[in-house]
Protein backbone atom coordinates (compact mmCIF):
# COMPACT_ATOMS: atom_id res chain seq x y z
CA UNK A 1 0.00 0.00 0.00
CA UNK A 2 2.89 2.59 -0.01
CA UNK A 3 4.05 4.37 3.29
CA UNK A 4 4.07 8.34 4.19
CA UNK A 5 7.07 9.47 5.95
CA UNK A 6 6.38 10.91 9.45
CA UNK A 7 9.12 11.53 12.34
CA UNK A 8 7.76 11.00 15.48
CA UNK A 9 10.83 12.60 17.39
CA UNK A 10 11.87 14.66 14.13
CA UNK A 11 15.32 16.90 15.15
CA UNK A 12 18.40 18.24 12.95
CA UNK A 13 20.61 15.38 11.63
CA UNK A 14 17.72 12.71 12.21
CA UNK A 15 16.44 11.13 8.93
CA UNK A 16 12.25 10.99 8.84
CA UNK A 17 11.00 7.23 9.63
CA UNK A 18 8.83 5.00 7.55
CA UNK A 19 4.81 4.58 8.74
CA UNK A 20 2.62 1.74 7.56
CA UNK A 21 -0.82 2.77 5.83
CA UNK A 22 -2.56 0.21 7.76
CA UNK A 23 -1.54 2.52 10.97
CA UNK A 24 -3.01 5.43 9.54
CA UNK A 25 -6.27 3.65 7.66
CA UNK A 26 -6.91 2.06 11.42
CA UNK A 27 -6.86 6.06 12.64
CA UNK A 28 -9.08 6.88 10.46
CA UNK A 29 -11.57 4.60 10.87
CA UNK A 30 -11.54 4.70 14.57
CA UNK A 31 -12.57 8.60 14.06
CA UNK A 32 -9.66 10.27 15.30
CA UNK A 33 -9.18 12.56 12.92
CA UNK A 34 -7.36 14.65 14.64
CA UNK A 35 -4.80 12.60 15.32
CA UNK A 36 -4.42 12.35 11.23
CA UNK A 37 -4.50 16.04 10.88
CA UNK A 38 -0.98 15.95 13.66
CA UNK A 39 0.33 13.16 11.60
CA UNK A 40 0.38 15.16 8.08
CA UNK A 41 1.48 18.42 10.08
CA UNK A 42 4.40 15.86 11.03
CA UNK A 43 4.91 14.87 7.57
CA UNK A 44 5.52 18.59 6.73
CA UNK A 45 7.59 19.53 9.13
CA UNK A 46 10.13 16.61 8.88
CA UNK A 47 10.40 17.15 5.15
CA UNK A 48 11.32 20.53 5.94
CA UNK A 49 13.83 19.81 8.45
CA UNK A 50 14.85 16.73 7.62
CA UNK A 51 19.09 15.60 7.41
CA UNK A 52 20.94 16.26 4.00
CA UNK A 53 24.31 16.51 2.50
CA UNK A 54 23.02 18.37 -0.67
CA UNK A 55 20.40 20.87 -1.98
CA UNK A 56 19.27 18.76 -4.63
CA UNK A 57 18.31 16.69 -1.25
CA UNK A 58 15.73 18.75 0.16
CA UNK A 59 12.02 20.10 -1.47
CA UNK A 60 12.70 23.62 -0.58
CA UNK A 61 16.24 23.14 -2.82
CA UNK A 62 18.21 24.14 0.18
CA UNK A 63 20.46 22.57 2.43
CA UNK A 64 21.86 24.20 5.23
CA UNK A 65 25.14 23.76 6.99
CA UNK A 66 24.96 25.16 10.82
CA UNK A 67 28.90 23.60 10.27
CA UNK A 68 31.17 22.86 8.18
CA UNK A 69 31.38 19.43 8.76
CA UNK A 70 28.39 17.05 9.28
CA UNK A 71 24.90 16.60 7.62
CA UNK A 72 23.11 19.69 7.10
CA UNK A 73 19.08 20.30 7.47
CA UNK A 74 16.69 21.24 4.19
CA UNK A 75 16.20 24.98 5.07
CA UNK A 76 12.85 26.96 3.90
CA UNK A 77 15.50 29.79 3.05
CA UNK A 78 13.09 32.71 3.45
CA UNK A 79 13.33 35.18 5.59
CA UNK A 80 14.19 34.80 9.17
CA UNK A 81 15.79 31.20 7.62
CA UNK A 82 19.10 30.56 9.42
CA UNK A 83 22.36 31.21 7.07
CA UNK A 84 25.78 31.77 6.98
CA UNK A 85 25.96 33.40 3.33
CA UNK A 86 23.91 34.53 0.44
CA UNK A 87 24.05 31.55 -0.97
CA UNK A 88 21.97 30.01 2.36
CA UNK A 89 18.78 32.07 1.23
CA UNK A 90 16.69 32.85 -1.86
CA UNK A 91 16.86 36.60 -1.45
CA UNK A 92 20.59 36.44 -1.56
CA UNK A 93 20.96 38.55 1.59
CA UNK A 94 22.40 36.80 4.70
CA UNK A 95 22.24 39.01 7.70
CA UNK A 96 24.98 38.11 10.02
CA UNK A 97 24.37 38.88 14.04
CA UNK A 98 25.80 38.24 17.18
CA UNK A 99 22.84 35.25 17.22
CA UNK A 100 24.04 34.14 13.93
CA UNK A 101 22.66 34.96 10.38
CA UNK A 102 18.91 35.21 9.34
CA UNK A 103 17.93 35.62 5.11
CA UNK A 104 15.87 38.95 4.65
CA UNK A 105 14.38 40.49 1.93
CA UNK A 106 15.79 43.51 1.51
CA UNK A 107 12.86 45.81 2.45
CA UNK A 108 12.29 48.68 4.02
CA UNK A 109 13.05 48.88 7.83
CA UNK A 110 14.52 45.31 7.84
CA UNK A 111 17.56 44.25 9.62
CA UNK A 112 20.47 44.44 7.23
CA UNK A 113 24.84 44.36 7.68
CA UNK A 114 25.60 46.75 4.97
CA UNK A 115 24.13 48.59 1.76
CA UNK A 116 24.10 45.70 -0.49
CA UNK A 117 21.78 44.08 1.90
CA UNK A 118 19.27 46.54 1.43
CA UNK A 119 16.82 46.75 -2.25
CA UNK A 120 17.30 50.82 -1.75
CA UNK A 121 20.80 50.22 -1.46
CA UNK A 122 20.83 52.26 2.36
CA UNK A 123 21.76 50.77 5.49
CA UNK A 124 22.06 52.57 8.88
CA UNK A 125 21.14 52.79 12.43
CA UNK A 126 17.70 52.60 13.65
CA UNK A 127 15.85 52.45 16.54
CA UNK A 128 12.86 53.81 18.84
CA UNK A 129 12.81 57.58 19.79
CA UNK A 130 10.58 58.48 22.24
CA UNK A 131 8.79 62.02 22.90
CA UNK A 132 8.98 63.83 26.16
CA UNK A 133 9.73 60.16 27.51
CA UNK A 134 6.96 58.54 27.00
CA UNK A 135 5.47 58.47 23.55
CA UNK A 136 7.11 56.63 20.64
CA UNK A 137 7.57 58.59 17.69
CA UNK A 138 5.27 58.48 15.31
CA UNK A 139 5.60 60.23 11.24
CA UNK A 140 8.48 62.08 9.86
CA UNK A 141 7.85 65.42 11.91
CA UNK A 142 9.44 65.80 15.65
CA UNK A 143 6.91 67.98 17.62
CA UNK A 144 8.21 71.83 17.78
CA UNK A 145 9.84 72.04 21.37
CA UNK A 146 9.39 68.29 22.23
CA UNK A 147 11.91 66.34 24.48
CA UNK A 148 13.36 63.39 22.32
CA UNK A 149 15.46 60.83 23.31
CA UNK A 150 16.18 58.10 20.81
CA UNK A 151 17.03 55.82 23.63
CA UNK A 152 16.60 52.10 22.08
CA UNK A 153 19.21 51.06 19.43
CA UNK A 154 17.74 48.48 16.97
CA UNK A 155 20.69 47.95 14.95
CA UNK A 156 21.23 48.91 11.00
CA UNK A 157 18.13 48.92 9.18
CA UNK A 158 17.08 49.41 5.23
CA UNK A 159 15.74 52.89 4.73
CA UNK A 160 14.42 55.11 1.93
CA UNK A 161 16.12 58.50 2.73
CA UNK A 162 12.84 60.43 2.36
CA UNK A 163 11.24 62.77 5.17
CA UNK A 164 11.92 61.15 8.67
CA UNK A 165 13.85 58.25 7.73
CA UNK A 166 16.78 56.96 9.70
CA UNK A 167 19.92 58.44 8.58
CA UNK A 168 23.61 58.44 9.46
CA UNK A 169 25.04 60.91 7.67
CA UNK A 170 23.30 64.12 5.32
CA UNK A 171 24.49 61.94 2.00
CA UNK A 172 21.28 59.25 3.28
CA UNK A 173 18.93 61.70 2.82
CA UNK A 174 17.24 62.93 -0.09
CA UNK A 175 17.00 66.55 1.27
CA UNK A 176 20.72 66.03 2.19
CA UNK A 177 19.77 66.95 5.88
CA UNK A 178 20.43 64.37 8.27
CA UNK A 179 19.67 66.27 12.47
CA UNK A 180 20.90 63.79 15.14
CA UNK A 181 18.64 63.65 18.14
CA UNK A 182 19.22 63.10 21.36
CA UNK A 183 20.74 59.20 21.77
CA UNK A 184 22.54 59.78 18.70
CA UNK A 185 19.90 58.52 15.85
CA UNK A 186 19.83 60.44 12.99
CA UNK A 187 16.67 61.56 10.80
CA UNK A 188 16.36 62.81 7.74
CA UNK A 189 14.08 66.49 7.54
CA UNK A 190 13.49 68.82 4.56
CA UNK A 191 14.85 72.08 6.32
CA UNK A 192 11.94 73.96 6.35
CA UNK A 193 9.53 75.09 9.49
CA UNK A 194 8.93 73.76 12.06
CA UNK A 195 11.54 70.66 11.20
CA UNK A 196 13.98 69.90 13.72
CA UNK A 197 17.25 71.02 13.26
CA UNK A 198 20.99 71.34 15.00
CA UNK A 199 22.28 73.56 13.43
CA UNK A 200 21.26 76.90 10.77
CA UNK A 201 22.90 75.14 7.81
CA UNK A 202 19.71 72.60 8.29
CA UNK A 203 17.21 75.38 7.70
CA UNK A 204 16.37 76.37 4.62
CA UNK A 205 13.87 78.35 5.03
CA UNK A 206 13.89 80.56 8.46
CA UNK A 207 16.14 80.15 11.70
CA UNK A 208 17.32 77.21 13.52
CA UNK A 209 16.12 78.10 17.15
CA UNK A 210 17.34 76.70 20.17
CA UNK A 211 14.96 76.19 23.20
CA UNK A 212 15.58 77.97 26.70
CA UNK A 213 17.73 76.53 28.54
CA UNK A 214 18.85 74.06 26.23
CA UNK A 215 18.51 70.31 27.70
CA UNK A 216 21.45 68.74 28.99
CA UNK A 217 22.83 65.81 26.42
CA UNK A 218 21.07 62.44 26.47
CA UNK A 219 24.56 60.72 25.52
CA UNK A 220 28.19 62.23 24.73
CA UNK A 221 28.26 63.64 21.14
CA UNK A 222 24.51 64.76 21.32
CA UNK A 223 23.86 67.89 19.24
CA UNK A 224 21.46 70.50 20.56
CA UNK A 225 17.91 69.93 18.91
CA UNK A 226 16.15 72.80 17.98
CA UNK A 227 13.60 74.26 14.55
CA UNK A 228 13.06 75.75 12.31
CA UNK A 229 11.38 78.53 12.44
CA UNK A 230 9.94 81.86 10.61
CA UNK A 231 8.70 83.80 13.96
CA UNK A 232 5.75 84.57 13.12
CA UNK A 233 2.49 83.80 15.32
CA UNK A 234 2.39 79.87 16.96
CA UNK A 235 6.13 79.64 15.02
CA UNK A 236 8.38 77.96 17.83
CA UNK A 237 10.59 80.70 19.54
CA UNK A 238 13.28 80.19 22.46
CA UNK A 239 13.18 83.77 23.40
CA UNK A 240 11.08 86.74 22.33
CA UNK A 241 14.24 88.05 20.30
CA UNK A 242 13.20 85.11 17.74
CA UNK A 243 9.70 86.52 16.82
CA UNK A 244 9.17 89.05 14.42
CA UNK A 245 8.71 92.54 15.50
CA UNK A 246 6.41 93.05 18.12
CA UNK A 247 6.14 89.59 19.05
CA UNK A 248 6.66 87.99 22.40
CA UNK A 249 7.88 84.28 23.00
CA UNK A 250 5.51 82.46 25.27
CA UNK A 251 4.52 79.27 26.96
CA UNK A 252 1.47 78.14 28.61
CA UNK A 253 0.65 74.94 30.47
CA UNK A 254 2.17 72.05 28.60
CA UNK A 255 2.58 73.53 25.24
CA UNK A 256 5.89 74.40 23.59
CA UNK A 257 7.08 78.20 23.52
CA UNK A 258 5.65 79.99 20.51
CA UNK A 259 5.47 83.53 19.32
CA UNK A 260 2.30 85.49 19.86
CA UNK A 261 1.36 88.73 18.02
CA UNK A 262 -0.42 90.36 21.04
CA UNK A 263 -4.05 90.09 19.74
CA UNK A 264 -7.54 88.70 21.77
CA UNK A 265 -6.60 86.26 24.04
CA UNK A 266 -2.81 86.11 23.77
CA UNK A 267 -0.95 85.77 26.58
CA UNK A 268 1.25 88.66 28.42
CA UNK A 269 2.66 90.36 31.70
CA UNK A 270 2.78 94.03 30.12
CA UNK A 271 0.04 96.09 28.25
CA UNK A 272 2.81 96.39 25.38
CA UNK A 273 3.12 93.32 24.54
CA UNK A 274 -0.82 93.32 23.45
CA UNK A 275 -1.84 95.32 20.29
CA UNK A 276 -5.15 96.71 22.68
CA UNK A 277 -2.16 97.41 25.01
CA UNK A 278 -4.43 95.86 27.87
CA UNK A 279 -3.05 93.15 29.58
CA UNK A 280 -5.22 91.18 32.08
CA UNK A 281 -3.92 90.21 34.74
CA UNK A 282 -5.90 88.60 37.27
CA UNK A 283 -2.94 87.08 39.41
CA UNK A 284 -1.51 90.70 40.19
CA UNK A 285 1.43 92.23 38.35
CA UNK A 286 4.02 90.08 36.97
CA UNK A 287 1.63 86.84 36.79
CA UNK A 288 0.86 85.53 32.89
CA UNK A 289 -2.16 87.83 32.05
CA UNK A 290 -4.21 87.69 28.83
CA UNK A 291 -4.51 90.11 26.00
CA UNK A 292 -8.34 91.82 25.73
CA UNK A 293 -9.61 94.37 23.07
CA UNK A 294 -11.53 96.19 26.58
CA UNK A 295 -15.10 94.98 25.06
CA UNK A 296 -18.18 94.01 26.90
CA UNK A 297 -17.61 91.04 28.35
CA UNK A 298 -13.98 91.03 28.37
CA UNK A 299 -11.90 89.92 32.08
CA UNK A 300 -10.65 92.61 33.50
CA UNK A 301 -8.83 93.33 36.97
CA UNK A 302 -9.74 96.89 36.91
CA UNK A 303 -11.72 99.97 35.57
CA UNK A 304 -8.93 100.93 33.29
CA UNK A 305 -8.97 97.61 31.32
CA UNK A 306 -12.63 98.44 29.98
CA UNK A 307 -13.72 100.73 27.21
CA UNK A 308 -16.63 101.48 29.32
CA UNK A 309 -14.46 101.69 32.80
CA UNK A 310 -16.56 99.63 34.30
CA UNK A 311 -15.40 96.65 36.14
CA UNK A 312 -16.63 94.76 38.22
CA UNK A 313 -17.77 91.21 39.06
CA UNK A 314 -20.87 89.98 37.87
CA UNK A 315 -23.85 88.75 40.68
CA UNK A 316 -24.71 85.29 40.36
CA UNK A 317 -23.12 85.22 36.81
CA UNK A 318 -21.92 81.62 36.75
CA UNK A 319 -21.83 81.75 33.02
CA UNK A 320 -18.46 84.45 33.33
CA UNK A 321 -16.67 82.01 36.06
CA UNK A 322 -16.89 84.30 39.05
CA UNK A 323 -14.57 86.61 37.66
CA UNK A 324 -14.18 90.17 36.88
CA UNK A 325 -15.45 91.28 33.68
CA UNK A 326 -16.39 94.50 31.18
CA UNK A 327 -19.55 96.09 31.52
CA UNK A 328 -21.57 98.34 29.77
CA UNK A 329 -23.34 99.94 32.75
CA UNK A 330 -26.47 100.10 30.30
CA UNK A 331 -30.00 98.93 32.18
CA UNK A 332 -31.05 96.04 32.53
CA UNK A 333 -26.96 95.36 33.47
CA UNK A 334 -25.59 93.93 36.68
CA UNK A 335 -24.74 96.48 39.58
CA UNK A 336 -23.17 96.40 43.10
CA UNK A 337 -23.75 100.17 43.46
CA UNK A 338 -24.19 103.54 41.28
CA UNK A 339 -20.93 103.22 40.24
CA UNK A 340 -21.58 100.84 37.58
CA UNK A 341 -24.04 102.36 35.64
CA UNK A 342 -24.06 105.11 33.17
CA UNK A 343 -27.23 106.32 34.78
CA UNK A 344 -25.84 106.45 37.90
CA UNK A 345 -28.71 104.61 39.57
CA UNK A 346 -27.99 100.84 40.43
CA UNK A 347 -31.85 99.59 41.67
CA UNK A 348 -32.87 96.53 43.87
CA UNK A 349 -32.30 93.19 42.83
CA UNK A 350 -34.52 90.59 41.27
CA UNK A 351 -35.89 88.56 43.68
CA UNK A 352 -33.38 86.25 45.51
CA UNK A 353 -30.72 87.50 43.76
CA UNK A 354 -27.48 89.58 44.62
CA UNK A 355 -26.75 92.98 43.75
CA UNK A 356 -28.80 95.14 41.77
CA UNK A 357 -29.70 96.17 38.15
CA UNK A 358 -28.90 99.41 36.49
CA UNK A 359 -31.88 101.72 35.99
CA UNK A 360 -32.37 104.15 33.02
CA UNK A 361 -31.84 107.49 33.37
Amino acid sequence: MGSIYVSQHCTPWQQCVSVSCSAVCATVSSGEETALFELASNVSECLSTRACEHDAECPSGKCYHAVASGPGTCSAATTDSPCLSAADCFSGICVLTSNGGRCEDGKLEQPCGSAADCQGKLCVAAGVCFVNDVVPLQGPLIPAGATVNCRIHTGNQCQNGLLGSFCDAPADCQSAICVRLPGGLGRCTDGSPPSACNTQADCKVGSCVLPLPTPPATTAGDLPLGWCTNGGPGDFCGSSADCKAGGTCYATGNEPASCRAGVAHDPCRTDAECQSHICVQLKGAGSTGECTSGSTGDACANDDDCDSQICLLPPNDQVLGFTYHCSSGAAGDPCWDAGDCLSGNCGPPPTGKDGGLCLAP
